[in-house]
This record gives C-alpha cells, structure tokens and sequence, in this order.
C-alpha cells in the first residue's frame, strides 16, 4: 500500500469524530469492539476506533478512485489491508457471522476474504491500543488477528515472527501487492531480496542477549531499534541485544516496506499534524538497491546508465521514459532466443569493467575458474542474460574447508596457516560446536562469523559453552583470555597471527599477553591477494558502478 493513502468516509459523524481528535489529542475516545451478527457497508462508517494521545487507530472501508479496501488505519493512513489485490465496489459488504467469521463480500455477493475463523468459538471483535485487530474467544485469547497477516507496514511492537514478510505495494499509488521485493524474518536476522530470483540485497543479523538460538525469535519496532526478541518475552524498549539503531520516537511511528524496496520510518508530526519520513532503516547506497536503474541499468554515483563496452561501443538505449529511470534499458539490437542452436551462436557477452553485483554471493554456488567458461556457461543457459565473474588465482590445496587460512588462495603458504587453523580449533572447544555447521540458521552457520559478531558487540561471553563442565568452572575472564588468544591466532592478514605456536604456551602460562589491536574479520580476503575473491569491495576500485536488476 502506498505510503501516504488516506482513508475516506462519507459519513459526516465519522469526519467530526476526526476534528474533534485533531482538536483534543488527549481525549481517548474508543468504539473499540464489535458483537457477532453486525454487518457493514462501503457506504458507513468506522467499523471500529480507538484514539489515543499521538494515534487515532480505524478499521473502515476506505475508498480509493471509487475502489474499496477493508483496512485499518493509523491517523488516517493505512497500515492494512485484507483486500489489497481485489478492490470492492460500491455497495461491498462486511459481515461479523453469528459463527464468528469474518466475511468480506463485492456488490454482487461473491466472497472477497474471509478470517476462516467459523465455528472457532469467536464471540467478539477488538481494535487494540497498538493497532491490531483481533478476533477474540470466551477466554479473551486471539482466534485471529491482523498482526498474524502482515502488509507492507509494521506498527510499534507488532512482532514479525520468523517466516513472515512484508511485501511492498506496486507503487506509492497502488495498493496491489508487488513481487518485486521480500521483507522477511528469519532466525535471529532480517533479510530484504528481490522477488523473483530471492536475491538478498539486505542482510542484519541481530542476537538475543543470552541464549541465541534456544527458541525461535522475532522482530518488532520498538523506541529507538528494530530489535530480536525470543518467541516467550514481550517486546521492550529496555533491552540489551544489538539490534538496528532507530532515532528515538518523539511522537507515534511506524515503517514501511516500500516499492522501490526501501524500509522507511515514519513519524506523526502532531504540530501540523501530518506524518514526516525520518530514517532510511537500511542505510544502503542507492545503488545497492536491485531495480534502481531497471534492467540493464548501471549505477554510478547515484546516476543511471546504459552498459557501453571498453571500445565504446552501445549495445543498449535507454528507454522511451527517459524521466523514469527503473525502466532500465533495451538492447539495440533485440537478443535472439537461444531455443535454437543457429540463432544461440549469434549471441554474445560484452565484457563490463569494474561492475560489481547487488546481491549477496551464494556460497555454495558453482563459480567457473576463468572467464571464458564463465561465459560459456552463461551461453547455453536459457535464462543468462548476464554473468558476474570474479577473477581468481586457481591454486591446488589440500585441507579440511573451514579450518584454512586465507591466505590458501594464493601461493603465499607459511608456517602461520597452521596458527590460523589451530585458532579455529581452541574456538570450537569454548563454544561446544563445529567451525562449519549447516544445522544452524544461515546467519550463524559459520563459527568464525558470530565470533565477529560478538567481538563487535563485546559479547565475547555469550560464545562460552554453557553445557561443557569445565570450561564453566573456570574464571570467566581467563576463558574470555583464550578466546582473545584464538582471534589473535585468525588474524586474516597472516603478518599480524602469532609467530611462532611458543607464543601460545607463553601466553596460556601468563608470560605475555594477547595483542590488544585485533581485526574482526576473520576471513578477509584483501591482505591476502590483490585481486577480488568471493564477494568484491569495489568502492576501491576506480570508476566503481553496480548492475541493477537481478539476473
């Protein structure tokens, strides 16, 4: 739903009631509940309100160029819709069951949405104070309830259980769900992807101060963060996790996942009684954002340009919209079907220097090992309009994945690749888990990585393992002590591990101690070779730009 659509209502009460909250922002005026047996039409009122101090919370029928959405609204915004994807006309109807259901029906009486809570033992409906709308039974327990259904808005402590998402409307005039972007929660992380390929394009992990992973975990916006909270505790703004740092509220706020795949925060401004945009919750460069040139679409600096290649030559225009930058650009010459082998050898792929990709690399991906079969992979595959290929060195090793060095993608070998390994192996020890290990979330699958997390954090403590005896009756801060010992031992750049493994025993006796600048990344691949591996940094590189729109 776009992010400033306003509820209108024909009913004259219904729009005094509004003037006199806008008047007396104090006054806490509610007809928050509805019995079983009530019906309304797109031609009423407000189903259900309730008003606070800095909100003025709705469920209504809004009308939008003479299309109706059943939503709830926040000052006269909408934050959700049952219906977004199939308007209503004129005449629609709303029906609370004597059996508890929710129906929406059209003009003509065919069923629109339903909450399928029939025959629940639903016996009312309640608008809370923090915007939810819940179906409730004799016990005062939610049956349904719109939290449970997310949008595209996400209101204060409404929580986004792991799996759920936000999908973003077409545009900010539409209400109509888009495909273009996913706003989901996972374990402990919160991850933005484009639609149709699921390419991540925005990753934050977050960790619960305690037991990460002992309970599943959601997200919710609350004063000053987008925080993770375990499935059994209630969303505070007292809390010690790391979370996404927020400004502080000053007045009622909400986000919104929007359809050019920004999250943005809103704030009420009571004043002038309006909403205003405070914060980029992402803090993403414009071109890191997938469709911000369309496809085909180079982004640099913020602009937007069609591919040229190294000798100058177009083989790409922009599109007739020159105005409208997302619409990408167009081939020239239109790109033949490589259904047939004839037409699939007139095909070719023009080399782009210094374009880097939004997406995150898949690990597990097959990375061809030069260029040319890159592109020939790339050529006898249907879907391949393009290929991002990083060069690297190819260098035979031998060694368990997970405990080598660096510096193993190039030939720079040294005695110090052991240090590195057995830094791996004393981390394994204190945390009770293997370096590799793909039972656990995405995010926490790779030891060396929640390491840095909780180095970053200075939550060194959280890494102990809480179930092995003696380790536990042990002094925390020795153990602390040899987990420092470990970072200092996985040192990315080799020139800064320990020389010699008698420098661990010194330090283990007492004799010398760890070394107090340490980096974090564990694996960083810069000190090690000159040429980008994996995932490039290519803000070093010269004349920089980013490919837009997945592939």
């Amino acid at each position: 739903m776009g992010a400033f659509l306003p509820c209108f209502r024909s009913c004259f009460a219904s729009l005094l009631l509004l003037l006199i909250f806008a008047a007396h922002p104090s006054s806490q005026a509610s007809n928050a509940t509805a019995e079983l047996s009530t019906v309304w039409s797109t031609d009423g009122s407000y189903m259900l309100f309730r008003s606070g101090q800095e909100y003025f919370f709705s469920a209504t029928f809004y009308s939008y160029f003479r299309e109706y959405f059943f939503a709830i609204c926040v000052n006269d915004v909408v934050v959700w819709s049952a219906n977004r994807d199939r308007p209503l006309q004129c005449g629609s109807t709303l029906n609370f069951t004597a059996d508890g259901d929710l129906v929406l029906r059209d003009s003509d009486g065919s069923l629109v949405w339903s909450s399928n809570t029939s025959g629940q033992s639903v016996i009312g409906m309640n608008i809370t104070e923090s915007g939810n709308l819940v179906l409730f039974n004799q016990k005062n327990l939610p049956v349904w309830q719109s939290f449970d259904h997310p949008t595209d808005a996400m209101l204060p402590r409404q929580p986004l259980m792991e799996g759920m998402k936000l999908t973003p409307s077409i545009d900010n005039a539409s209400f109509a769900a888009s495909n273009q972007f996913y706003l989901a929660a996972h374990h402990a992380s919160l991850q933005a992807s484009e639609g149709s390929t699921h390419q991540i394009y925005y990753q934050s992990s977050v960790y619960y101060a305690g037991d990460a992973y002992d309970e599943p975990t959601y997200i919710a916006l609350v004063n000053g963060s987008l925080s993770i909270f375990a499935a059994s505790s209630p969303p505070s703004d007292s809390i010690t996790n790391v979370r996404i740092d927020l400004p502080h509220a000053r007045s009622f706020q909400y986000m919104r996942f929007e359809s050019d795949g920004y999250l943005r925060l809103y704030e009420w401004d009571q004043n002038n009684t309006r909403w205003l945009f405070v914060y980029d919750i992402f803090q993403l460069d414009c071109c890191n954002y997938p469709t911000v040139c369309g496809k085909y679409g180079i982004c640099r600096n913020g602009q937007c340009f069609c591919p040229i290649s190294a000798n100058d030559t177009s083989y790409f225009r922009r599109q007739a919209d020159t105005w409208n930058h997302n619409l990408g650009c167009i081939a020239v010459d239109p790109i033949s079907s490589c259904q047939s082998v004839a037409t699939a050898k007139d095909n070719q792929l023009v080399a782009l220097p210094n374009v880097s990709y939004f997406n995150y690399n898949d690990p597990d991906a097959a990375i061809p090992n030069d260029e040319e079969n890159c592109k020939q992979a790339c050529l006898s595959n249907c879907s391949c309009k393009a290929a991002f290929h990083t060069f690297q060195n190819v260098t035979r090793m031998r060694g368990t994945p997970g405990y080598m060095a660096p510096e193993w993608l190039t030939s720079k070998i040294t005695e110090k690749v052991d240090v590195y390994s057995f830094g791996i192996v004393v981390m394994e020890i204190l945390s009770g888990r293997k370096n590799i290990d793909y039972s656990q979330p995405d995010e926490g699958a790779q030891l060396i990585m929640v390491l840095r997390e909780k180095a970053m954090n200075s939550q060194l403590e959280d890494m102990i393992d809480r179930n092995n005896q003696d380790i536990r009756s042990c002094n925390k801060e020795e153990v602390i002590e040899i987990m420092k010992l470990a970072m200092w031992c996985l040192q990315s750049d080799s020139n800064r591990r320990l020389h010699i493994m008698s420098v661990v025993v010194k330090v283990m006796e007492g004799e010398r101690n760890v070394e107090s600048d340490l980096n974090y990344n564990f694996f960083d691949l810069s000190p090690a070779i000159v040429v980008p591996v994996g995932q490039p940094n290519f803000s070093a590189l010269p004349n920089a730009s980013v490919l837009s729109a997945p592939r």
